[in-house]
Protein backbone atom coordinates (compact mmCIF):
# COMPACT_ATOMS: atom_id res chain seq x y z
CA UNK A 1 0.00 0.00 0.00
CA UNK A 2 1.18 3.34 -0.84
CA UNK A 3 2.33 5.83 2.48
CA UNK A 4 -0.91 7.83 2.88
CA UNK A 5 -2.35 4.91 5.59
CA UNK A 6 -0.18 3.70 8.19
CA UNK A 7 -0.52 0.06 8.92
CA UNK A 8 -3.15 0.16 11.83
CA UNK A 9 -4.83 2.70 9.84
CA UNK A 10 -4.93 0.06 6.54
CA UNK A 11 -6.12 -2.48 8.92
CA UNK A 12 -8.95 -0.49 10.52
CA UNK A 13 -10.15 0.63 7.13
CA UNK A 14 -10.11 -2.57 5.34
CA UNK A 15 -12.17 -3.99 8.88
CA UNK A 16 -14.46 -1.22 8.75
CA UNK A 17 -15.28 -1.97 4.56
CA UNK A 18 -15.89 -5.88 5.85
CA UNK A 19 -18.19 -4.81 8.63
CA UNK A 20 -20.12 -2.65 5.52
CA UNK A 21 -20.81 -5.58 4.00
CA UNK A 22 -17.52 -6.04 1.04
CA UNK A 23 -16.14 -9.44 0.94
CA UNK A 24 -12.01 -9.66 2.25
CA UNK A 25 -10.39 -9.45 -1.38
CA UNK A 26 -13.09 -6.53 -2.29
CA UNK A 27 -11.87 -4.76 0.40
CA UNK A 28 -8.27 -4.71 -0.25
CA UNK A 29 -8.73 -4.32 -3.82
CA UNK A 30 -11.38 -1.10 -3.46
CA UNK A 31 -8.71 0.44 -0.78
CA UNK A 32 -6.06 -0.46 -2.71
CA UNK A 33 -7.38 1.24 -5.87
CA UNK A 34 -8.94 4.85 -3.26
CA UNK A 35 -5.18 5.14 -2.68
CA UNK A 36 -3.33 4.26 -5.77
CA UNK A 37 -6.08 6.25 -8.51
CA UNK A 38 -6.24 5.28 -12.03
CA UNK A 39 -4.15 1.80 -12.26
CA UNK A 40 -4.03 -1.52 -14.10
CA UNK A 41 -4.79 -5.11 -12.41
CA UNK A 42 -1.31 -6.02 -12.48
CA UNK A 43 -0.49 -3.01 -9.94
CA UNK A 44 -3.46 -3.90 -7.82
CA UNK A 45 -2.04 -7.19 -8.27
CA UNK A 46 0.98 -6.19 -6.62
CA UNK A 47 -0.04 -3.69 -3.99
CA UNK A 48 -2.76 -6.40 -2.73
CA UNK A 49 -0.71 -9.55 -2.92
CA UNK A 50 -3.86 -10.93 -4.72
CA UNK A 51 -3.50 -13.30 -7.53
CA UNK A 52 -4.05 -11.31 -10.58
CA UNK A 53 -7.31 -13.46 -11.57
CA UNK A 54 -8.85 -12.94 -8.42
CA UNK A 55 -8.01 -9.28 -8.85
CA UNK A 56 -10.23 -9.62 -11.69
CA UNK A 57 -12.89 -11.07 -11.03
CA UNK A 58 -12.79 -8.76 -7.52
CA UNK A 59 -12.84 -5.85 -9.56
CA UNK A 60 -15.67 -7.40 -12.00
CA UNK A 61 -18.07 -7.29 -8.61
CA UNK A 62 -16.78 -3.90 -7.36
CA UNK A 63 -17.66 -3.00 -11.10
CA UNK A 64 -21.22 -4.33 -10.43
CA UNK A 65 -21.91 -2.57 -6.75
CA UNK A 66 -21.60 0.70 -8.42
CA UNK A 67 -18.12 0.97 -6.82
CA UNK A 68 -15.10 0.89 -9.06
CA UNK A 69 -15.19 1.83 -12.79
CA UNK A 70 -12.43 2.09 -15.98
CA UNK A 71 -11.28 3.07 -18.63
CA UNK A 72 -9.72 1.72 -21.79
CA UNK A 73 -6.45 3.67 -22.11
CA UNK A 74 -3.76 2.37 -24.96
CA UNK A 75 -5.77 -1.00 -25.40
CA UNK A 76 -5.24 -1.71 -21.55
CA UNK A 77 -7.99 -1.36 -18.96
CA UNK A 78 -7.65 1.22 -16.10
CA UNK A 79 -9.48 0.86 -13.30
CA UNK A 80 -10.70 3.43 -10.60
CA UNK A 81 -12.59 3.81 -7.26
CA UNK A 82 -15.79 6.19 -7.53
CA UNK A 83 -14.49 7.42 -3.86
CA UNK A 84 -15.88 7.05 -0.35
CA UNK A 85 -18.73 9.27 -1.26
CA UNK A 86 -19.70 6.15 -3.96
CA UNK A 87 -19.47 3.89 -0.92
CA UNK A 88 -21.65 6.20 1.62
CA UNK A 89 -24.41 6.64 -0.85
CA UNK A 90 -24.36 2.28 -1.88
CA UNK A 91 -25.06 1.49 1.53
CA UNK A 92 -27.66 4.18 2.31
CA UNK A 93 -29.79 3.17 -0.66
CA UNK A 94 -29.58 -0.39 0.30
CA UNK A 95 -30.38 0.39 3.98
CA UNK A 96 -33.20 2.05 2.53
CA UNK A 97 -34.16 -1.01 0.70
CA UNK A 98 -33.91 -3.30 3.70
CA UNK A 99 -35.92 -0.89 5.75
CA UNK A 100 -39.10 -0.16 3.44
CA UNK A 101 -38.68 -4.02 2.71
CA UNK A 102 -39.01 -4.75 6.65
CA UNK A 103 -42.37 -2.39 6.57
CA UNK A 104 -44.32 -3.92 4.07
CA UNK A 105 -42.93 -7.36 5.70
CA UNK A 106 -44.36 -6.00 9.08
CA UNK A 107 -47.54 -4.51 7.89
CA UNK A 108 -48.58 -7.81 5.62
CA UNK A 109 -47.85 -10.80 8.62
CA UNK A 110 -47.06 -9.27 11.53
CA UNK A 111 -49.62 -7.84 14.26
CA UNK A 112 -49.57 -4.32 15.63
CA UNK A 113 -48.14 -5.20 19.30
CA UNK A 114 -46.06 -8.02 18.09
CA UNK A 115 -43.94 -8.92 21.15
CA UNK A 116 -40.38 -8.08 19.24
CA UNK A 117 -37.33 -9.76 21.10
CA UNK A 118 -33.74 -8.16 20.10
CA UNK A 119 -31.01 -9.03 21.90
CA UNK A 120 -28.13 -6.63 22.26
CA UNK A 121 -24.71 -7.99 23.34
CA UNK A 122 -21.38 -6.25 24.51
CA UNK A 123 -20.41 -2.67 25.32
CA UNK A 124 -20.66 -1.59 21.81
CA UNK A 125 -24.26 -2.63 21.05
CA UNK A 126 -25.05 -1.89 25.11
CA UNK A 127 -24.03 1.58 23.88
CA UNK A 128 -25.16 2.32 20.90
CA UNK A 129 -28.93 1.34 21.81
CA UNK A 130 -29.42 3.17 24.84
CA UNK A 131 -28.21 6.07 23.21
CA UNK A 132 -30.55 4.96 19.89
CA UNK A 133 -33.43 4.47 23.04
CA UNK A 134 -33.17 7.92 24.31
CA UNK A 135 -32.80 9.41 21.11
CA UNK A 136 -36.36 7.89 20.15
CA UNK A 137 -37.98 8.09 23.34
CA UNK A 138 -40.70 10.83 23.86
CA UNK A 139 -40.47 13.94 25.56
CA UNK A 140 -41.93 14.04 29.12
CA UNK A 141 -42.02 10.15 28.90
CA UNK A 142 -41.14 8.10 32.40
CA UNK A 143 -38.52 5.44 32.59
CA UNK A 144 -39.12 2.83 35.29
CA UNK A 145 -36.52 0.60 36.66
CA UNK A 146 -36.15 -2.45 38.81
CA UNK A 147 -32.65 -2.13 39.91
CA UNK A 148 -30.50 -4.57 41.51
CA UNK A 149 -26.81 -2.81 40.16
CA UNK A 150 -27.21 0.44 39.17
CA UNK A 151 -24.00 1.17 39.24
CA UNK A 152 -22.74 -1.03 36.68
CA UNK A 153 -25.19 0.32 34.07
CA UNK A 154 -23.30 3.41 34.62
CA UNK A 155 -20.37 1.67 34.59
CA UNK A 156 -21.22 0.23 31.22
CA UNK A 157 -22.39 3.63 29.62
CA UNK A 158 -18.95 4.68 30.53
CA UNK A 159 -17.64 7.85 28.99
CA UNK A 160 -21.23 8.57 27.10
CA UNK A 161 -22.95 8.84 30.37
CA UNK A 162 -22.83 12.22 30.42
CA UNK A 163 -24.29 13.04 27.25
CA UNK A 164 -27.35 10.26 27.78
CA UNK A 165 -28.03 11.97 30.73
CA UNK A 166 -27.74 15.64 29.49
CA UNK A 167 -30.18 14.42 26.46
CA UNK A 168 -32.72 12.71 29.20
CA UNK A 169 -32.90 16.05 30.79
CA UNK A 170 -33.58 17.68 28.31
CA UNK A 171 -36.16 15.52 26.95
CA UNK A 172 -37.87 16.34 30.59
CA UNK A 173 -37.78 12.17 30.72
CA UNK A 174 -38.07 11.24 34.60
CA UNK A 175 -36.71 8.17 36.40
CA UNK A 176 -38.30 6.41 38.88
CA UNK A 177 -36.26 3.28 40.36
CA UNK A 178 -36.95 1.25 43.13
CA UNK A 179 -33.96 -0.50 44.72
CA UNK A 180 -33.23 -2.18 47.49
CA UNK A 181 -31.57 -0.86 50.99
CA UNK A 182 -27.99 -2.48 49.70
CA UNK A 183 -27.87 0.34 47.20
CA UNK A 184 -29.15 3.02 49.62
CA UNK A 185 -25.68 4.74 48.77
CA UNK A 186 -25.46 4.82 45.42
CA UNK A 187 -29.31 5.57 45.04
CA UNK A 188 -28.20 8.92 47.24
CA UNK A 189 -25.66 9.79 45.41
CA UNK A 190 -27.78 9.62 41.80
CA UNK A 191 -30.53 11.64 43.33
CA UNK A 192 -27.84 14.43 43.81
CA UNK A 193 -26.01 14.46 40.81
CA UNK A 194 -28.88 13.13 38.09
CA UNK A 195 -31.95 15.23 37.56
CA UNK A 196 -35.18 14.21 37.52
CA UNK A 197 -34.50 11.04 39.40
CA UNK A 198 -36.21 9.40 42.35
CA UNK A 199 -36.16 6.35 44.04
CA UNK A 200 -37.57 4.44 46.56
CA UNK A 201 -36.53 1.33 48.62
CA UNK A 202 -37.84 -2.48 48.98
CA UNK A 203 -36.55 -5.24 50.73
CA UNK A 204 -34.39 -7.53 48.11
CA UNK A 205 -36.17 -6.14 45.32
CA UNK A 206 -33.83 -8.04 42.86
CA UNK A 207 -30.75 -10.45 43.40
CA UNK A 208 -27.82 -10.88 40.57
CA UNK A 209 -26.68 -8.81 38.16
CA UNK A 210 -29.71 -8.01 36.74
CA UNK A 211 -32.34 -4.46 36.13
CA UNK A 212 -35.14 -4.50 34.13
CA UNK A 213 -36.32 -0.77 32.09
CA UNK A 214 -39.49 -0.61 31.43
CA UNK A 215 -40.16 1.77 28.60
CA UNK A 216 -43.46 3.38 26.98
CA UNK A 217 -43.02 0.89 24.46
CA UNK A 218 -40.58 -2.10 25.81
CA UNK A 219 -39.11 -4.02 28.67
CA UNK A 220 -35.62 -3.98 28.60
CA UNK A 221 -33.50 -6.45 30.98
CA UNK A 222 -30.11 -5.08 31.73
CA UNK A 223 -27.82 -8.72 32.64
CA UNK A 224 -24.11 -7.35 33.45
CA UNK A 225 -22.24 -10.45 32.04
CA UNK A 226 -19.27 -9.90 31.13
CA UNK A 227 -20.35 -9.45 28.51
CA UNK A 228 -22.92 -6.73 29.43
CA UNK A 229 -26.03 -7.73 27.49
CA UNK A 230 -30.04 -6.42 26.62
CA UNK A 231 -32.81 -8.54 26.03
CA UNK A 232 -35.57 -6.01 25.50
CA UNK A 233 -39.20 -7.20 24.43
CA UNK A 234 -40.81 -4.37 21.80
CA UNK A 235 -44.83 -4.89 22.77
CA UNK A 236 -46.43 -1.05 24.19
CA UNK A 237 -49.24 -3.56 26.09
CA UNK A 238 -46.32 -5.82 27.61
CA UNK A 239 -44.99 -2.23 28.54
CA UNK A 240 -47.73 -0.99 30.11
CA UNK A 241 -48.34 -4.49 32.42
CA UNK A 242 -45.01 -4.13 33.55
CA UNK A 243 -45.66 0.01 34.34
CA UNK A 244 -48.47 -1.09 35.71
CA UNK A 245 -47.29 -3.41 38.44
CA UNK A 246 -43.91 -0.89 38.74
CA UNK A 247 -46.30 1.58 40.43
CA UNK A 248 -48.46 -0.57 42.10
CA UNK A 249 -45.11 -1.66 43.93
CA UNK A 250 -43.92 1.86 44.20
CA UNK A 251 -46.44 3.29 46.31
CA UNK A 252 -46.36 0.34 48.79
CA UNK A 253 -42.75 1.37 48.65
CA UNK A 254 -40.96 4.11 50.91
Amino acid sequence: MSGIFDNKERDDAIETLQSLGLTVKESLVYFSLMQSGEVGASAISTDTKLHRQFVYDTLSSLEEKGLVGHVIVRGRKKFFSYGPSKLSTMFEYKKKLAEDFTRKIEKKILPSDIQQFEVYRGQEAFIANEMNTIDSIRPGSKIYVFGSVGDEYEKSLGKYLTEYEFQRAKKGVEVLYLGSSTQTKFLIQSKDTRRLFSYRLLPSILTGALNITIFEDRVCFYMYGPPVANFTIKSERIAKSYADFFLGLWQMSK
